[in-house]
């Protein structure tokens, strides 16, 4: 088997294992999983939102960044009602730099991290990233600023000292700052307690910030997320995440592109490995969780795979779907960030103005589709006496009790009379893995065979299905009276052509 043979494999296997949907179980900045808009009124000020961009899951509780209220609120253990702001004196006020910039204002905030020592914020319209020691909600140390009372961009002219639009902050367990200095597509590391950079990655120096490609270069610079031994950078309009190696230098890997010259949006089709406007990365001990914008989905890779393994806010590797018809548990209106911990995954689905969190699980995915039930017989315009039920089942042939996402029932192609059609609802979500079907028949007299398909499982077929001409009703055809039309009738009528018998009334 050729290499291209074994990639339409692999990429037909995992897309068949990620059928499994997954679903929140924790809502922040809504009263429930089907309500949306920013500033909801059925909540309480300190748990509204207006389209959340970044979180951090620390020990003690989760930090969320309220952009366009320009502030973080801080909601502890796993309650959603926050108990701390930031960047506001308190949870009613919702202006930019309320009382004028500050060791304590904020301004358009974007990408948190958080570690025992305190809280590192992206403050994107203030053109700094500030720290917050541990449990004080007033900045002790800023980063790309002179001052605490400065905002300009680039201030003092592009070096190391200056940033321009940071979007994105992460730690190393070392507790080495990265910032993501998104307007000048380079990714600062600053070692821990330093306001000074000793680290550039996709700039060959600190007084360069020109977008590019290849290697060496990023178009915007977004999410960034540090393992033992890489850095992962999301480069938004490339399309691609590339991996740098810890200590600097070029990048290693790309993945979401063929090489390091693509940049094309979902370069060739849609699919495990492939990004439209990435945007946030987090890591874990096991691999890197993306956020892929455009996709309105998370992808998880495992490290050293090539291709996502899991993925968030869709069923399957193939499918793009913004809102699902309705706000859901388990859909996005695009998704703008990730954070992980050992309890689970939290995405900003940011146009719900919401946080979604999906608790951590290592089930099986879903492999494959069968019949458990099935019609044999039916009368044409009637439903069938037995209807189909069809049954997701884990490669160890076990339901798949994960799997609620929709399953259609079609006439196989070629199959029975091309008049035949399908009548009742085809359509069904499964339940726990089982999709049971109601008023399933055919119109048309015939012998036909039928499929089942979800997005990405293998798709099975039924045994055959013997549809009956309804009482009195004679089948457009049916010369012999035997209620299908088939091969004995047009062997009766070339007969009755060639004048060796009569044609029956």
């Amino acid at each position: 088997m050729n290499r291209h043979a074994l990639w339409i494999c692999a990429f037909a296997l995992l897309a068949a294992r990620a059928g499994a949907q997954k679903v929140a179980d924790r809502v922040y900045g809504q009263p429930n999983f089907t309500s949306t808009g920013a500033g909801n009124t059925y909540l309480s000020l300190n748990n509204r939102m207006n389209t959340p961009r970044g979180i951090a899951a620390a020990a003690d509780g989760v930090y969320i960044s309220d952009r366009y209220y320009h502030r973080i609120l801080f909601f502890p253990g796993s309650s959603t009602d926050a108990t701390r702001v930031y960047g506001q004196p308190d949870f009613t006020t919702t202006d930019p730099n309320h009382g004028g910039i500050g060791p304590s204002s904020l301004n358009l905030p974007w990408g948190l991290a958080a570690d025992s020592t305190g809280l590192y914020v992206a403050d994107t319209g203030n053109n700094r990233v500030l720290f917050y020691p541990n449990g004080q909600t007033e900045a002790s140390r800023v980063y790309g600023q002179p001052d605490f009372v400065h905002d300009t961009y680039n201030n003092g002219g592009l070096s190391g000292a200056s940033l321009n639009g940071p979007e994105e902050v992460a730690l190393d367990k070392s507790g080495g700052l990265y910032i993501s200095d998104s307007g000048n597509s380079r990714i600062l590391y600053f070692p821990p307690g330093e306001t000074t950079p000793t680290r550039v990655y996709g700039q060959p120096d600190f007084t360069s910030g020109g977008a590019g490609m290849g290697r060496d270069h990023m178009y915007v610079s977004k999410g960034v997320g540090v393992s033992d031994d890489s850095v992962y950078v999301t480069d938004y309009a490339n399309n691609r995440v590339l991996q740098f190696p810890l200590a600097g230098g070029s990048a290693t890997r790309v993945f979401g592109q063929p090489d390091f010259e693509s940049m094309a949006p979902n370069n060739p089709k849609i699919g495990p490995n492939s990004f439209q406007q990435p945007n946030g990365i987090a890591t874990d001990d096991e691999g890197w969780y993306v956020s892929d914008y455009l996709g309105s989905r998370v992808l998880f890779f495992p490290y050293g795979s090539q291709v996502a393994s899991a993925v968030y806010g869709e069923t399957d590797f193939t499918t793009v779907r913004m809102l699902w018809g309705g706000v859901t548990d388990h859909g996005f209106y695009v998704c703008t960030n990730v954070a992980v911990d050992a309890t689970g995954v939290y995405v900003c689905d940011s146009f719900n103005s919401r946080v979604l969190h999906f608790p951590k699980d290592n089930a099986p995915m879903p492999f494959s589709l069968s019949f458990a039930e099935q019609p044999t017989l039916g009368t044409a315009g009637q439903p069938f006496p037995i209807q189909p039920k069809l049954v997701v089942r884990f490669t160890d042939g076990s339901v798949a009790t994960t799997y609620n996402g929709p399953v259609n029932v079609r006439i196989k192609p070629g199959s029975g009379p091309a008049c035949g059609k399908l009548t009742g609802e085809s359509t069904v979500s499964a339940v726990n893995g089982v999709a049971t079907f109601t008023g399933l028949g055919i119109d048309a007299p015939g012998n036909y065979t039928l499929t089942a398909l979800t997005a990405t499982l293998p798709i099975p077929e039924s045994a055959a299905v013997q549809v009956s001409a309804a009482p009195g009703v004679k089948a457009p055809g049916d010369v012999n009276g035997d209620g299908q039309f088939n091969m004995a009738d047009i062997t009766q009528t070339m007969r009755y052509l060639a004048g060796l018998e009569a044609m029956p009334r």
